[in-house]
């Protein structure tokens, strides 16, 4: 059964509103006004924050205590000598094989060891078997074996992965770039190794930061310069 009112049928209309009701409204809309500004500068300000460029991650930056090379030189000399920074020039060039291409930057240079900067400084980096060792490039980057040449690398952080207890900075002419020579698709490619046949002389070590080996971190507090150390480029 329906159920059917009995009041008159009425249409939508104004109503009138007492006046104490009508101070109450002007003031919910005044709030309401507010909210809303408020509501529309924070849109905009959230849109302006999406539209801006997104800034891309710096590079590592080198530690402020760090032993740091000279800025390169506007023109970076070309060296063409592959015996250019030889702690020991009884290297056979000839020998060098594959032909090595040889580096063509002054980036700065780094090598991980174990030995103290008292020694290093002293005597550079010299190789383990000069005249008789490995002087096949490829050889002797796929198995560490005794050869004329002594390892870097444009990698700063490389030290992580070894045990050794120092981190020395170099600068130094030359050096073979390994990928180029041998190609980038071996094993141990990421390394992104510059190879020094003779080694490296003493002068052209920076310094040298200790290694906290449980901490893979450079203690920068620590580190020392080499006093014997000369900027080649300014020369």
């Amino acid at each position: 059964m329906a159920v059917v009112s009995s009041a008159p049928a009425t249409h939508h209309h104004l109503v009138a509103v007492p006046a104490h009701d009508r101070g109450v409204l002007d003031r919910a809309r005044v709030i309401m006004t507010r909210l809303r500004r408020r509501a529309a500068a924070l849109t905009l300000s959230l849109s302006a924050l999406l539209a801006a460029p997104a800034v891309s991650a710096a590079e590592p930056a080198t530690p402020a205590a760090a032993p740091a090379a000279p800025r390169a030189a506007a023109n970076c000399p070309v060296v063409d000598d592959p015996l250019a920074a030889a702690a020991d020039r009884r290297v056979d060039a000839g020998r060098i094989t594959p032909a090595p291409a040889l580096r063509d930057n002054c980036s700065q240079l780094y090598r991980a060891d174990g030995r103290a900067p008292a020694v290093i400084f002293h005597e550079g980096f010299l190789p383990k078997d000069t005249v008789g060792g490995q002087y096949d490039l490829e050889a002797y980057v796929l198995v560490n074996q005794p050869s004329p040449y002594v390892s870097t690398s444009y990698d700063h952080d490389l030290y992580k992965q070894w045990k050794s207890d120092w981190n020395y900075y170099i600068d130094a002419p030359g050096g073979i770039d390994v990928n180029r020579t041998i190609g980038d698709t071996h094993r141990w490619a990421e390394q992104r190794e510059v190879a020094f046949a003779g080694g490296i002389r003493s002068e052209f070590i920076v310094g040298a930061c200790p290694i906290d080996r449980t901490a893979k971190q450079e203690i920068m507090s620590e580190c020392v310069d080499n006093p014997g150390y000369r900027p080649w480029r300014r020369r």
